[in-house]
């Protein structure tokens, strides 16, 4: 094959290239899941960029009153609400394999796993954000970037003269983000300027060393008291609005119950002496494998619950903003007085227990989890934390300048068909690039992580 051959080859997104069918996973459906709370992300960041109605509630103002803001609709681009749905999601995946060698008391292996967990972790969540932190300083360099519509809420890199500079202020601000003893606070983030959405990723390193430790803390204890421990930590965690926390050991304790086998003849806790103690039976509801038409029923309606709360909008400060509409209005009055003045703070109690409440129902239901695990899904499970790094700098480069060229325009359908041009432009060029993130660095730093351990590991 020729040179140009090899490089089309390799730029063609791998949707396009035949290959062996996928093999699925207990917790395939959460990548799957994953997958789309990250296309979501980027929805919000172009939708509600130029279009800012989109960050208010369905009649929270008079001129608020557009169908895409109902409840529900609105979960097309409810990037927040996505965000408690990572957090559940994490705690629930870092924490699966671990209890399930908790349950059939593989204690030795159990540590190998925490251990290889903690050393990787860093390394596997830092090193995408490190090179893709380092394109966008490099298009800032460059000057690619452009002015943002004046509603928009995100913020570009600095403009410096010469590329040293550039590089030194990258490089402070690459150590400060993935300093591991740096102060998390998410009610304040840090966003880094190359890329102020990954304001998560210190939360969810942080998050997941509380998730290691504590499995470890508790791991030789019944799983009655490791459940209650996990339970008031996640409470306590709530109620002192540390809510990424309470996400990330939510996840834990959906994790544990999802691996309660319950059948007629036997209960499997990870103790034969456990099987029959008083206490079995709470916990066989918990659990809630041996299904009735009442659970069923109790699941879906528990599921459009959760979808309505993850629907919450605006109310964020409201001596100064307007409330979220009159579908969630009354929720305000039900928001512990904590969470009054935060950042976001009526919207991030609501959608965080939307998040937990809906990953237990596509937990406990083969039915919901069935359209995560589509090709579709799958495949935007694979390339989820690329395309969480770089649709921004494509948003405000490429899909800035198609807005400029194309969307200066007079009356509203025109407007609106230069928008979903926008949208179909950002999607595509998008996708394209987090595709060749994914296989280019993002899947290459979980490879090299594993390398690395295999190399400092001392050998049994």
């Amino acid at each position: 094959m020729s040179t140009l051959s090899l490089i089309a080859t390799a730029c063609m997104p791998s949707f396009l290239k035949r290959g062996s069918k996928r093999k699925l996973y207990p917790t395939s459906y959460l990548d799957g899941l994953r997958g789309v709370a990250a296309f979501i992300v980027f929805i919000d960041h172009f939708a509600t960029n130029w279009f800012e109605p989109l960050r208010r509630g369905y009649g929270s103002t008079e001129e608020n009153h557009y169908l895409i803001q109902l409840p529900f609709v609105r979960l097309l681009f409810a990037g927040r609400s996505s965000v408690a749905v990572f957090f559940v999601i994490s705690g629930f995946v870092l924490s699966y394999k671990p209890i399930k060698q908790i349950r059939s008391g593989q204690f030795e292996a159990l540590l190998d796993t925490l251990a290889s967990s903690v050393f990787r972790r860093g390394l596997r969540l830092y090193l995408p954000v490190a090179a893709g932190t380092f394109l966008s300083m490099l298009i800032a360099y460059m000057g690619w970037y452009r002015e943002l519509p004046e509603s928009s809420t995100d913020a570009l890199p600095p403009d410096f003269d010469n590329f040293s500079d550039h590089f030194w202020h990258w490089r402070n601000h690459m150590v400060g983000i993935a300093w591991p003893f740096q102060e998390v606070t998410p009610n304040t983030p840090y966003g880094p300027p190359y890329n102020g959405h990954l304001w998560t990723i210190p939360i969810e390193y942080y998050g997941s060393i509380v998730v290691y430790g504590m499995i470890l803390g508790f791991s030789r204890c019944q799983a009655l008291v490791r459940l209650a421990a996990f339970a008031c930590a996640a409470m306590a965690t709530l109620h002192y609005e540390r809510w990424d926390l309470f996400l990330f050991l939510s996840g834990v304790l959906l994790a544990e119950t999802s691996l309660m086998k319950v059948n007629e003849e036997d209960f499997d806790f990870e103790y034969p002496s456990e099987k029959r103690k008083w206490w079995s039976g709470l916990l066989e509801m918990v659990a809630l494998e041996r299904w009735t038409r009442l659970f069923l029923v109790v699941n879906i309606i528990l599921c459009v619950f959760s979808l309505y709360l993850l629907s919450y909008a605006g109310g964020s400060w409201p001596d100064y903003e307007p409330g979220p509409g009159p579908f969630h209005e009354y929720l305000m009055y039900w928001t512990p007085p904590r969470y009054w003045e935060l950042w976001f703070g009526f919207e991030r109690y609501w959608t965080t227990i939307g998040g937990v409440i809906l990953i237990l129902t596509v937990s406990k239901s083969p039915a919901l989890q069935r359209p995560f695990t589509t090709d579709l899904a799958q495949y935007l499970g694979d390339i989820s934390y690329a395309l969480y790094i770089v649709h921004g700098p494509i948003l405000f480069t490429a899909g800035t300048w198609f807005m400029d060229t194309f969307g200066q325009v007079d009356g509203t359908w025109p407007w609106a068909i230069a928008f979903v041009g926008a949208a179909l432009f950002n999607t595509t060029i998008s996708v394209w690039v987090a595709d060749l993130f994914w296989r280019g660095i993002d899947a290459k730093s979980v490879d090299f992580a594993k390398w690395f351990a295999g190399k400092c590991w001392r050998k049994h």
